[in-house]
Order: C-alpha cells, then sequence, then structure tokens
C-alpha cells in the first residue's frame, strides 16, 4: 500500500533516532574544518564556496577546497553537475538538524540548539 506523508515523516525520524550513534560519532571523526564545509554544502544548496556561507562559518575557501578533497575522497561528499553533496541523505538531514552552532563550537547531541 502507499505511506502517507505522516508515515513516510514517522519512517524518518525513527531512522534518525535509530542512526543517532552511527551518525553522532561519524561527525565527530570529522576535523572542525570538514564540520563547517559539510554544513557549507547543505547551507550553499551544493555550492560551498558562496561567500555569505563562508564568512557565517568563518572558513576560507581553500581550506574549504582542501576539506571536499578529504570528503570526497572518504566518499562523505560527492561532485554533482550543480555542485556538490552529501552521499548520504539520511546524514545530510541529521546534520542539517544539528542547528546553528557558533563556527568552532563543539556539538553536543543532547544539547539544546
Amino acid at each position: 500500500e502507499r505511506a502517507t506523508a505522516a508515515q513516510w515523516r514517522h519512517a524518518l525520524e525513527t531512522a534518525l533516532l535509530e542512526l543517532e550513534p552511527e551518525l553522532d560519532a561519524r561527525w565527530r571523526r570529522l576535523t572542525t574544518t570538514e564540520q563547517k564545509t559539510v554544513r557549507a554544502v547543505l547551507a550553499g544548496e551544493g555550492s560551498p564556496y558562496r561567500k555569505a556561507v563562508l564568512e557565517r562559518l568563518e572558513l576560507g575557501k581553500a581550506s574549504a577546497q582542501q576539506a571536499l578533497r578529504n570528503l570526497s575522497a572518504r566518499a562523505e561528499v560527492e561532485s554533482r553537475e550543480n555542485g556538490y553533496a552529501l552521499v548520504d541523505p539520511l546524514f545530510a538531514v541529521w546534520v542539517e538538524r544539528l542547528g546553528e552552532q557558533a563556527p568552532g563550537e563543539v556539538w553536543e547531541p543532547d544539547a539544546q540548539v
């Protein structure tokens, strides 16, 4: 049978809850620059070099370029025709939910943001 939008949202929330430890560990393995670059890819809708995004994240373009090379080599991000994307869409949703934090701030999954 076809799933309703509510059923789909419930399945997504269940998957994210179930994968929380793995997603958190994956996030923590990234360097601060890589974390900022992942956030830049998401905030820039595939274009991590948007000036406003780089400034907000306090991320230099050269640092983002190197981080993208590292993230690509580990299959965390991939180059697409219109920019970059995270390979794992659940990780992308999870990262987007981290909320806005001060650059360099260490994210705690139980913290209220």
